[in-house]
């Protein structure tokens, strides 16, 4: 039999299923089709190439066995002999089931659209957009089955020379390329993607007191404000920001905290509120304004790029580009967003010997992550001051 049904056991997930390939076998090659169905190996009937109890599964799996079977015996007809296994892959149409590996990459986001965080699926869809406009240049549409290394390779050139993306990014793009290969069975691409370590911006004392007392004249400005604040004196990033209500704040003795299951890794976090966060969670009454990312970084760009003190510090930055190194030198308000309250709040903590185990109780990180958080120039006031301003 050159055509088969077969359940792919040494490619079994860790949830104990396999994947039901559809293989076409010839002088020792084969194509082989990943139905989209997977089992149990102990539920696979090798004999007559079904998943016990599963009609259905079984009758779209054997229609598209049939529609092989017909492709093979058209060109026998004609050539007197199988079709070459390129004949086949190059000329299969699996009807119902996807192919094209676009509609797989629509597939995995629908099912990982309610189980995932927010910013997991932000990268889903923009590796989905990237990937599209790819093959858009390349004017080809590309079968699941036919990935290779000189595919990754074009498609990280790509990323570089047309996105203009950095190799961190990058490398998000293609782990995500490679997770949806393997969650549909298929052998991930041996290419990695150098990352580097970013510098951490931070800000001092100075610069918070200047952010905070400032008078913004536009109602977002001040909202924007009144969060990063905020975010620098909980340590808590942006989605986690944007969810808060009354429900996530307590009481214990004369402290106030936050208490929440964090977007991006569900992790429990206890944080406490120094009396600037306080006079700001209140002033919302509990429940601060809801800015959205992409916002939330161009408005407080806007706000800081009106102070002088901002404009005349220069930052500069290393990035990895390929195998080129580039230096971005620009005001600092520029390098300022989202993830700076986060690194501030940690830094400011670290710096002034708050335990390591405290820290990563109230932020949810690892003690290791903690200190790639860590810009090592800072030097602040004691927590203990910090708390009671």
């Amino acid at each position: 039999m050159t055509v088969r049904l077969q359940c792919w056991k040494y490619a079994k997930r860790k949830s104990g299923y396999a994947p039901i390939k559809l293989t076409y076998t010839r002088e020792g090659k084969y194509f082989k089709h990943n139905t989209g169905f997977y089992c149990k190996p102990k539920d696979w009937d090798e004999r007559n190439e079904v998943i016990i109890g599963a009609s259905r599964e079984n009758d779209e799996m054997h229609t598209m066995r049939a529609n092989m079977e017909r492709l093979v015996r058209d060109y026998r007809m004609t050539h007197n002999v199988n079709p070459p296994v390129d004949y086949v892959r190059e000329n299969w149409a699996p009807g119902n089931r996807p192919n094209v590996f676009n509609d797989y990459i629509n597939d995995f986001i629908e099912s990982k659209r309610m189980v995932v965080s927010r910013e997991a699926m932000k990268d889903y869809i923009s590796f989905q957009n990237a990937y599209n406009d790819f093959t858009k240049r390349e004017n080809k549409s590309y079968n699941i089955d036919s990935f290779n290394r000189q595919i990754f390779e074009r498609f990280h050139n790509y990323l570089l020379s047309v996105r203009g993306l950095n190799n961190n990014t990058c490398f998000n793009r293609i782990q995500t390329f490679k997770n949806i290969l393997n969650y549909y069975g298929h052998d991930t691409i041996n290419y990695r993607v150098r990352k580097y370590s970013p510098k951490t911006i931070t800000l001092s004392d100075h610069e918070l007191d200047l952010i905070r007392t400032a008078t913004p004249g536009d109602k977002k400005l001040e909202r924007v404000r009144d969060l990063f604040i905020l975010g620098c004196f909980t340590g808590l990033r942006h989605g986690d920001l944007y969810k808060l209500q009354p429900s996530y704040f307590y009481h214990y003795g004369d402290r106030t905290f936050i208490e929440l299951r964090t977007n991006k890794t569900k992790d429990n976090v206890h944080c406490p509120l120094n009396n600037i966060a306080m006079d700001i969670v209140k002033k919302y009454d509990y429940n601060p304004p809801k800015i959205s990312n992409q916002k939330f970084n161009k408005y407080i760009k806007e706000l800081l790029s009106s102070f002088q003190h901002f404009n005349d510090r220069v930052e500069h930055k290393t990035v990895l580009r390929g195998q080129r190194e580039e230096m971005i030198r620009a005001p600092k308000y520029k390098f300022i967003g989202t993830h700076t309250m986060r690194r501030t709040f940690i830094t400011r903590c670290l710096q002034n010997l708050i335990p390591p185990a405290t820290v990563s109780y109230w932020t949810g990180l690892t003690i290791q992550t903690m200190y790639s958080y860590l810009d090592p120039a800072y030097n602040a006031q004691s927590y203990e001051d910090m708390l009671d301003l």
